[in-house]
C-alpha cells in the first residue's frame, strides 16, 4: 500500500476514531538472526466530513516474530502471540488464522498517535491500535433501555427561554430574518 495520498490530520499527536480500510501481509527483512519475520499492514482511515472530503489515511505495522518480550505484562511471550490477540481483539474471528486478515476490513478501532523521534527528527507515528471498547446501538435498542430507565413516561420537553436572547420573542411575530 502506498501513502502518496496521506493527508494532514494524521500527522499530530492524538487519539483518532478509525475504521480498517484495507489489509495486506509484508515479509520484513532478517533482523538479529530472526528470518521469520512478517507484518499485517492495516489501513486506517478517518471518517469522511467537510474539512476532510476524502478521509485520511494512515498505515499501521502489527509485527508478527519470534522476538520475545522482555519486559511489562507480556514478558516472556513472543510478539506474534501478542499480535494474534490483538487481531481477535480488533474483530477477526477465532481461532486466529492468518488467511483471515480480511475480516477487520470494515472494523473499527481507535488508532493512537504518538511523537517519535528518529535521526534528530520528531514525528507523530502510529503507537497503537486498539479495538473501540464500545458498541453502537441501534435505535430500537436505545428506545428499549430508555423506556426501562424512565418508565415509559412521555420525553421531557424544554421550557420557553425566560431570559437570554429568545425570551421576549413572541413566537407570533414576524422576525426579520
Amino acid at each position: 500500500m502506498d501513502n502518496k495520498e496521506q493527508g494532514d490530520l494524521l500527522k499530530r499527536e492524538g487519539e483518532f476514531d478509525i475504521v480498517i480500510s484495507n489489509v495486506c501481509w509484508e515479509e520484513m527483512p532478517e533482523k538479529n538472526g530472526d528470518n521469520l519475520r512478517m507484518a499485517l499492514v492495516a489501513r486506517c482511515h478517518t471518517e469522511e466530513n467537510e474539512a476532510h472530503p476524502k478521509g485520511e489515511y494512515v498505515d499501521y505495522y502489527l509485527y508478527f516474530t519470534g522476538q520475545i518480550i522482555t519486559s511489562g505484562k507480556n514478558k516472556g511471550k513472543p510478539l506474534y502471540e501478542i499480535s494474534m490477540k490483538q487481531c481477535l481483539d480488533l474483530g477477526m474471528s477465532a481461532p486466529f488464522d492468518v488467511k483471515k486478515v480480511n475480516e477487520l476490513v470494515g472494523q473499527p478501532a481507535i488508532l493512537v498517535m504518538e511523537n517519535e523521534t528518529y535521526e534528530g527528527k520528531t514525528r507523530p507515528r502510529p503507537k497503537y491500535l486498539n479495538a473501540r471498547r464500545y458498541e453502537v446501538l441501534s435505535l430500537d435498542h436505545a428506545a428499549n433501555i430508555w423506556d426501562k430507565l424512565t418508565g415509559g413516561k412521555a420525553p421531557i420537553v424544554a421550557a420557553p427561554a425566560t431570559t437570554g436572547l429568545g425570551a421576549n420573542i413572541d413566537p407570533k411575530d414576524d422576525l426579520p430574518f
